[in-house]
């Protein structure tokens, strides 16, 4: 009931106005005031992913790093240290999706915390945590955490603790998460493997995706495209254009309720047709012209 409220901004700011005395006139480290901290910083955050104001995520995330710093066991103010861990979570992945943040410090406090996030048996389920997921995926996906050499270390451990993530609790958003990082990795490495993992994933969860969940669907369609695409781009190849042509064919018979994802998908259909035609008319060339490699390719480049 107070989410709904809370929708309305004029609400919103006097519901944090009053946080922030609470917390401020004057300091005690009562639970009343501990919890009136954690509060300001969670819904400075609400307020920020609405309004995209900048002052608001800078003090969230320094409210959230001052209850961290300070008060070690928050459990002990009636606040449950994974929704906790969820908030700051979130709050670094705005931090840095808007540019303001360190991309090697905040990601490696983001790997550190996502362990906490998984931790309640409940945590699929939940909200925060969910919220939580999805800021971390969007962060990775926004930053260039894997293209640029100094950020590779980080990179790799935000790899590996999702693999173990994934292991250990399997859930379908973690597991986009970890097929989203692969999926960045090859669009740099071209690593066939980060590939081949990425697209096994993909499988899966499409396979595991419930008939009204169209979100999870059209985001999981988007990362197919995207990885087939990268694919097809990096490797000339039978075996992968024909996988290619019968991947995307499928796509375009699930339900869609993301309209650019269409024109996507046909876009890259037709250019793997075009590959698929272009490889048959250099082999027929290489039968035509034998071991003369100078002659098959004046002929390539005639035709391009």
């Amino acid at each position: 009931m107070r989410d709904k409220i809370l929708q309305k901004r004029d609400i919103l700011d006097k519901f944090i106005t009053r946080l922030t005395k609470l917390v401020l006139f004057p300091f005690q480290p009562s639970e009343e005031v501990v919890s009136g901290f954690f509060h300001l910083a969670y819904n400075l955050n609400v307020r920020f992913s609405r309004y995209e104001q900048p002052e608001d995520l800078k003090s969230s995330l320094k409210y959230c790093r001052y209850l961290r710093d300070n008060f070690h066991s928050l459990d002990a103010f009636d606040i449950p240290r994974v929704q906790f861990a969820s908030l700051l979570v979130q709050v670094l992945a705005n931090n840095l999706k808007f540019g303001s943040g360190d991309i090697i410090y905040d990601m490696e406090e983001m790997v550190t915390l996502i362990p906490e996030v998984l931790a309640s048996e409940a945590v699929v389920s939940t909200h925060d945590s969910r919220d939580a997921i999805s800021a971390f995926t969007a962060a990775v996906n926004q930053t260039e955490i894997f293209r640029r050499r100094d950020t590779q270390q980080v990179a790799e451990r935000v790899i590996q603790m999702l693999r173990e993530a994934t292991a250990l609790k399997p859930d379908l958003q973690v597991s986009f998460a970890l097929a989203c990082c692969l999926d960045a990795r090859f669009q740099m490495t071209h690593v066939i493997e980060d590939y081949e993992e990425a697209i096994a994933i993909a499988d899966k969860i499409v396979a595991a995706i419930t008939p009204g969940d169209s979100q999870t669907r059209d985001d999981v369609v988007r990362l197919i495209v995207d990885l087939v695409a990268a694919r097809l781009n990096s490797y000339v190849d039978p075996e992968y254009l024909e996988d290619t042509i019968h991947r995307l064919r499928v796509l375009l018979c699930l339900p869609c309720h993301d309209p650019p994802i269409v024109p996507s998908i046909k876009r890259t259909l037709e250019h793997s047709r075009f590959q698929d035609s272009r490889l048959v008319f250099q082999f027929r060339l290489l039968i035509l012209f034998g071991k003369s490699r100078q002659l098959m390719n004046c002929a390539i480049f005639a035709t391009d």
